[in-house]
């Protein structure tokens, strides 16, 4: 193993034994709240993007701020467009009021004084700010139907990048109402796994091809309208009112119903132009998995795909061995045992750096969705032989 490696497998050890930071953040509106995360992680932020910045060559860096400024006018506008929505506008808007306090609070305009113009216009903290969200990592996510309606999901929380340094879950009240989710340090919420009263949401990156003139929603923003949103307007309509998208991504969402209702699951593919949906089935013992990866040819988004013939079949691989793990316990256990059996799954090392337990897993996370409660249990580092469904939240 690299010495890197070592170091972030003793790092995993240290945040396992600890558990993931929490962090509790209770404020009047989600500006606030993110300006006092912003203030939290302020240090880890700034070097990032100072690390990001020297890792680019000028003119990549100028083409990258170009894009970022260009996105931040086109959802602006959207924002007053009256066909978007009136939830969607004021999400926008609220968006980058969060984004602004947390770009603040990040000292971000430290780094921007020490960037050249950029197009005869000064880099400000709003445009490195917005730039930092444009971070795509890995992650799998599925989800399997018991036979009495319920949902098992689960979701590894894997970063091949390289600025990641531990597991953090933040909890912002906010006028009274809870939301959770993990965070990268340099990132918003939204583009990892979180959840609010009712509702659980993965983010799975896609790879879909960039034009040097795009223009459009960064997904990252569409991730965090329905962390934000969620259980107040259908996904549907926040990701077909945020077309067209730079890049690509699956939502995995997992809700309960009014009434006691069955509990549903449902994962969206979205990038380009294009936004398609897949629902669990009702049926006991009916499963769905998400990799890095469009999940169908017949999709139109897989057009757009920028994924090579080999890693599309070491995700199909992935996709394989999840499907032969799910018919051995469906097949053997009874529904209880599920939860169990799943984190028995995530705890294999076949596939190699493909596993389920790969080198590149910051968290991984098991939840149970009943009408009553979704009970979530979230652990550093990827699972191990022997751990047990012990959840530590409830949405």
């Amino acid at each position: 193993m690299s010495p890197l490696k070592l170091r972030r497998a003793a790092a995993r050890g240290r945040a396992r034994w600890f558990g993931p930071r929490l962090l509790r953040i209770d404020a009047s509106s989600f500006a606030e709240a993110h300006g006092r995360l912003g203030e939290l992680l302020k240090g880890m932020i700034a070097r990032v993007a100072r690390k990001r910045i020297a890792a680019l060559s000028g003119e990549v860096f100028k083409d990258q701020i170009w894009l970022a400024r260009r996105c931040r006018r086109h959802l602006l506008t959207l924002a007053g467009n009256r066909t978007a929505g009136a939830l969607v506008r004021s999400g926008l808007h609220e968006y980058f009021a969060a984004l602004s306090a947390w770009s603040a609070k990040a000292r971000l305009a430290r780094v921007a004084d020490r960037c050249a113009p950029i197009d005869g216009q000064a880099v400000t903290e709003q445009d490195l700010g917005f730039w930092l969200q444009d971070d795509n990592t890995g992650c799998q996510s599925g989800m399997l139907r018991s036979h009495d309606g319920r949902i098992v999901f689960w979701h590894t929380e894997e970063d091949t990048i390289g600025y990641f340094d531990r597991p953090r879950i933040v909890a912002m009240t906010v006028a009274g109402r809870a939301w959770h989710s993990f965070v990268y340090p340099y990132l918003l919420p939204g583009p990892a796994f979180g959840w609010s009263e009712g509702v659980f949401q993965a983010v799975d990156s896609l790879s879909v091809q960039r034009g040097a003139g795009d223009v459009g929603c960064p997904v990252c923003v569409a991730t965090w309208l329905t962390w934000r949103l969620a259980g107040q307007v259908d996904v549907l309509r926040v990701l077909r009112a945020l077309r067209p998208f730079v890049d690509g991504c699956a939502l995995n969402v997992v809700a309960r119903r009014d009434g006691g209702r069955p509990v549903t699951g449902t994962t969206y593919e979205f990038g380009r132009q294009h936004v398609c949906a897949r629902e669990l089935p009702a049926a006991g013992g009916s499963w769905q998995f998400q990799a890095n990866a469009v999940s169908s040819a017949a999709e139109p988004l897989r057009a757009d795909e920028a994924l090579d013939g080999d890693e599309r079949r070491r995700y199909e691989a992935r996709r394989d061995r999840t499907g032969q793990a799910i018919e051995r316990l469906t097949t053997r256990l009874a529904d209880g045992a599920w939860p169990d059996a799943v984190l028995a799954m995530l705890a294999s090392r076949r596939g190699g750096s493909y596993a389920y337990a790969n080198d590149d897993v910051e968290t991984h996370c098991v939840g149970l969705a009943a009408p009553e409660r979704i009970a979530i249990y979230a652990a550093p580092g990827s699972a191990s032989r022997g751990d047990r469904f012990r959840p530590q939240f409830v949405a």
